[in-house]
């Protein structure tokens, strides 16, 4: 029955996508999602204690504040992404402001693919969706929702620029292949990694366990890094950033991590914290000085 209410929830959304303006109907979004920060104490605590162990002399008060914004932000991110269903429409380019995208061309002529590297911060999914409608197919590192319904029309979105989603029950053949076809491997690098294979790397000043993956499959396949990001912009618009230089070509994915997530200091309200299972404060390795 949950997922179902889930499903008709979502098809309420569209439907008032369809009949609101488009300034309106983000407002909404916005709005709601401050009203759930209200609500969900629980991982509204968790975001807050994650901002504070990120940025220690920040005062309760402006974690509250950041917290609030990043629920406000990613409720108008998530009635955003509504309006890619059932596929994102070529007129939405027009929203946005492309940096670096020569960057991520050069590399794949390289012929070896691209490891792209990015977090949950900003419009992560339109950054996918939106370098497929470019013409570079992007292939996204994926968990199944719980939700069927709900993940039958979040891959229909995905999917519907050209892309590509590989589960990450697939294990390591589907990444090669998709290496080998040049095409764009997106990992998530900022969730904690439980399993023996993780590696430790300094966050704002603590170590946060993360996924070697990205070194693994760049010494395996010699396919450049590029990292990317996709933030809104006070015009209503979207910027996509794409590194291709310094950290992108360093050879050493997994050391990227802090810093690609340290830009998101200049607007944290961007940056989803609101989970246990981000890297912040998490999977400390025994004898170190953060070690409780």
């Amino acid at each position: 029955m949950r997922h179902i209410l889930e499903a008709l929830l979502f098809w309420c959304v569209w439907v008032l996508s369809r009949l609101l303006p488009r300034g309106a109907y983000l407002a909404l979004g916005e709005a709601l999602g401050r009203l759930l920060c209200r609500i969900d104490r629980r991982h509204r605590e968790i975001a807050a204690a994650n901002f504070r162990l990120a940025f220690p002399d920040a005062s309760a008060e402006r974690a509250a504040q950041v917290v609030a914004a990043s629920y406000g932000f990613f409720g108008r991110y998530m009635f955003d992404l509504v309006t890619c269903y059932p596929s994102f429409p070529p007129e939405y380019l027009e929203r946005f402001e492309l940096d670096g995208l020569d960057c991520l061309r050069d590399a794949i002529a390289e012929g070896h693919g691209v490891l792209c590297f990015t977090g949950h911060w900003g419009g992560w999914e339109f950054q996918a969706i939106a370098t497929g409608r470019l013409g570079h197919t992007i292939a996204s590192i994926a968990r199944r929702l719980d939700n069927p319904y709900l993940e039958k029309i979040l891959v229909a979105a995905r999917t519907s620029t050209g892309n590509l989603i590989i589960e990450k029950r697939e294990g390591v053949r589907p990444i090669l292949k998709a290496l080998r076809d040049g095409h764009v491997l997106a990992i998530l690098i900022d969730q904690n990694v439980s399993g023996e294979e993780r590696v430790f790397v300094d966050f704002f000043g603590r170590p946060a366990a993360t996924t070697p993956a990205l070194g693994v499959f760049h010494l395996r396949t010699g396919a450049p890094l590029a990292g990317m990001s996709v933030q809104g912009m006070g015009s209503g618009t979207l910027s996509l950033t794409t590194d291709g230089d310094g950290l992108a070509r360093a050879g050493l994915g997994v050391q990227a991590t802090s810093a690609l997530l340290a830009t998101s200091g200049a607007d944290t309200a961007r940056f989803i914290s609101a989970f246990s299972r981000s890297t912040i404060g998490r999977g400390v390795p025994a004898g170190s000085a953060n070690a409780k």
